[in-house]
């Protein structure tokens, strides 16, 4: 966690963002129920592009739904974990419309 006074005043979830918190071994701790969405692939590629160590498609869409639809305690702890005054999640809902959430 970060300082409030350090805090940033908006943090978008990206896939890039996913792929780092689901390495993140504290990440993993606070939040089980999002870190079991997207497993890193390992890859036997050299480690310049690393595509076969990204999520696919999928995983992120559930990632970031799972976020957009998190209870408001659950929000509170991931703002506070995330050292952010808000997130913004840009997601494709199960209708399949792009959904601009911020909390």
């Amino acid at each position: 966690m970060i300082a409030s006074n350090t805090l940033r005043n908006i943090i978008t979830i990206e896939n890039s963002t996913i792929d780092a918190l689901v390495v993140n071994v504290a990440f993993q701790r606070e939040f089980p129920f999002l870190a079991g969405l997207v497993q890193p692939k390992k890859t036997s590629r050299c480690g310049r592009c690393r595509k076969k160590q990204r999520a696919t498609l999928t995983e992120y869409r559930n990632f970031k739904n799972a976020v957009a639809s998190m209870i408001p305690q659950d929000k509170i702890r991931f703002k506070q974990f995330m050292g952010c005054k808000q997130v913004r999640v840009v997601h494709v809902n199960p209708a399949n419309k792009v959904v601009d959430r911020t909390f």
